[in-house]
């Protein structure tokens, strides 16, 4: 399930990465570029969302109680495995969604 998600967004994974990349060698070179820097940060969110709703519908297919919370760390550890710029930064908490979703991107993946 998160990987087939993570290929459908592969295109934005790597605008992501490249154009987090741009950024970091415009900076070194002392001309930063502001716009470059928020269109890398805003492909990174638009990823985030998609994994915070997909986490949301995993878990809430999942039962109540022990069982849905383990399922919600498992998604959390599927996530770090496969896609370590996503997983949750060292010493987050793992309560809630770290990938805060929105709505109509939650009500599309709920459709898969």
């Amino acid at each position: 399930m998160v990987r087939e998600y993570l290929d459908t967004e592969a295109t934005n994974l790597e605008r992501a990465e490249r154009l987090g990349e741009k950024a970091e060698r415009l900076e070194k070179a002392g001309t930063p570029s502001e716009s470059v820097r928020n269109r890398a940060e805003r492909a990174r969110r638009e990823v985030a969302a998609g994994l915070g709703a997909l986490r949301a519908h995993f878990v809430e297919s999942t039962r109540e109680g022990a069982e849905g919370r383990e399922g919600a760390r498992a998604f959390d550890r599927v996530v770090e495995a496969l896609c370590p710029a996503y997983g949750l930064p060292h010493g987050s908490p793992r309560r809630g969604n770290p990938w805060e979703a929105s709505s109509a991107r939650r009500r599309r993946l709920s459709t898969l």
